[in-house]
């Protein structure tokens, strides 16, 4: 599912969109000697993506899985291949391709503002 494509303001050879995908892991995953089907639901959060186009309209570099909501989905907080390998229990060892994981201080922070709104402070007040 892909939608919002736009023109970047600051970069006009650079089409950006959104994409909310979800799937079923039923085929074997070409990594290494391969990762048997598992049968598991993948739901990935709305993730940002884009493409640069060169003089000749050529797409010449493409991004992806940019998660927007590291909240949304079963892949950790991961887009695109390091989130399906999380979902499917293949997370990767290195840093980039572990769950996302608040901070202490991310934590306070959201609790402070969870007190805020209830004492009358925030959006909408």
């Amino acid at each position: 599912n892909n939608w919002n494509f736009h023109v970047d303001p600051l970069e006009p050879n650079r089409v950006w969109w959104l994409s909310r995908s979800q799937g079923t892991h039923t085929g074997t995953l070409p990594f290494g000697t391969g990762f048997a089907p598992t049968g598991k639901k993948v739901v990935w959060p709305v993730q940002a993506n884009s493409m640069l186009f060169n003089e000749r309209k050529q797409c010449y570099q493409l991004t992806v899985g940019y998660a927007c909501d590291k909240q949304i989905g079963n892949t950790g907080g991961l887009g695109a291949v390091f989130g399906l390998l999380h979902a499917v229990g293949k997370t990767l060892p290195m840093q980039e391709g572990r769950p996302w994981q608040p901070s202490p201080v991310y934590r306070l922070l959201t609790r402070i503002g969870a007190v805020g709104e209830k004492l009358g402070f925030g959006p909408g007040r």
